[in-house]
C-alpha cells in the first residue's frame, strides 16, 4: 500500500492550527478597525486621569505647605510662653514690692510724721522726716532743725540715735520732744496704705515715750503779703560768717545758721518800707512782728549790730 495513504492525520493538530489562524486574523482585524478618531478619543479619555493624578500630587504639595504653616503657628505660642511667664514674674515682683511697702514695711524712713504738743495754752504741731541717707529734719513752727540719725539692732530691739550737728558726735540736747545722744527704742505700727502708721520712741527703758502719727502734709505757716514789693538792693544772700540771711523776692526771709547743711534755719515773711523791713515769724501758736532799720553801702548790709557782706558781689546794685 502506498505510504501516503497509509499516513494517519491527527484531528487535534488540525484544530489547534485553525484556532491559531483565527486568533491571528482577529488581532489584525482589530488593529485595522481602530480609526484615528477613536485613538484621539482614547487619548482624551486618558487626560482626565492625568489631571486627577496631577491634582493629587498638587494636593499633596498643598498639604505639605499647610503642615509647615501649622508648625510655624505652633512655634509661635511656644516662643510666647517664656515671654508671658517673664512678664508675670515681673508683675508679681512689682506687686509684691508695693504690697510690702504699703502693708508690711515698719520703718521710719520716707514718711512724714507729726506730733501735737498740747501741754501749753496753745497746741503746737511738730513734723519729722527721716530719710534713707541717714538725714532727718524736724519742723517746729517756722524753725527747721536738720541732723543725722543712726539705726541699731540689739537684743531683738530696734534703736535710733540722733545728733543735730551732722558730725555724728553725741550732742545731748532736746528738740521738739526728741533727745539727741541717747538710744531711743522705736517701733512702727499700722500700714502706709491706710495712712495710720505710728512711730513710738522710748527712752530709758520706757521712762519717757513719744508717739508720732503719720501725716499727709505740713501746714504752711508762711503767708507772704499779696502786695509784697521787693527792694532790689536788699534782695539776695548776705553773710557775716556765722549765718546767711536770704531776702527772697517772694517775700520770704530765711536765716540759715546751719553748717554744711546741718543745724537750724529760721523762716520768716517780710515787707520793706522806707529803709526798714518788718519780719514776721510764727512761734508758740502765734505770729509776731519785729521791725528793723537797715542800710546798704556797696556790698555791705547794716542792721542792728550786724554787718553782713553780699554773698554774690556780681549781683550788687548801685550803692545806696
Amino acid at each position: 500500500m502506498n505510504n501516503e495513504h497509509n499516513a494517519e492525520v491527527n484531528p487535534s493538530e488540525i484544530l489547534i492550527e485553525e484556532e491559531l489562524t483565527a486568533e491571528t486574523e482577529t488581532a489584525e482585524d482589530i488593529e485595522e478597525t481602530i480609526e484615528p478618531e477613536e485613538a484621539e478619543d482614547a487619548e482624551d479619555s486618558a487626560e482626565p486621569v492625568k489631571k486627577v493624578i496631577g491634582s493629587r500630587f498638587k494636593d499633596d504639595d498643598d498639604d505639605t505647605e499647610d503642615a509647615e504653616q501649622d508648625k510655624k503657628k505652633r512655634k509661635g505660642p511656644f516662643i510666647m510662653v517664656p515671654v508671658i511667664i517673664s512678664a508675670i514674674i515681673v508683675f508679681l515682683s512689682v506687686a509684691g514690692y508695693f504690697t510690702y511697702q504699703l502693708f508690711f514695711l515698719h520703718e521710719p524712713e520716707d514718711i512724714l510724721w507729726t506730733y501735737s504738743d498740747k501741754s501749753g495754752d496753745v497746741e503746737i504741731n511738730y513734723y519729722y522726716e527721716f530719710n534713707k541717707d541717714g538725714k532727718f529734719t524736724i519742723y517746729a513752727d517756722t524753725v527747721e532743725f536738720t541732723g543725722t540719725f543712726e539705726k541699731l539692732h540689739e537684743d531683738d530691739k530696734d534703736y535710733m540715735i540722733l545728733n543735730f550737728d551732722g558730725t555724728g558726735s553725741p550732742i545731748t540736747t532736746s528738740i521738739a520732744g526728741l533727745y539727741a545722744g541717747y538710744n531711743a527704742e522705736y517701733t512702727v505700727s499700722g500700714n502706709r496704705f491706710s495712712k495710720n502708721q505710728e512711730l513710738t520712741l522710748s527712752y530709758g527703758d520706757g521712762e519717757y515715750t513719744m508717739t508720732l502719727a503719720q501725716a499727709d502734709e505740713r501746714k504752711n505757716l508762711l503767708e507772704p503779703s499779696e502786695d509784697f514789693t521787693a527792694d532790689e538792693k536788699l534782695t539776695g544772700d548776705w553773710t557775716n560768717g556765722q549765718m546767711v540771711l536770704s531776702f527772697r523776692d517772694d517775700g520770704v526771709l530765711v536765716q540759715d545758721n546751719s553748717v554744711d547743711g546741718y543745724g537750724i534755719k529760721f523762716y520768716y515773711t517780710y515787707t520793706v518800707e522806707k529803709g526798714s523791713f518788718n519780719m514776721t515769724y510764727y512761734a508758740n501758736g502765734q505770729y509776731s512782728v519785729d521791725n528793723y532799720k537797715y542800710k546798704i553801702k556797696g556790698n555791705k548790709l547794716y542792721f542792728l549790730d550786724f554787718v553782713l557782706t553780699r554773698v554774690d558781689p556780681d549781683a550788687t546794685p548801685d550803692e545806696a
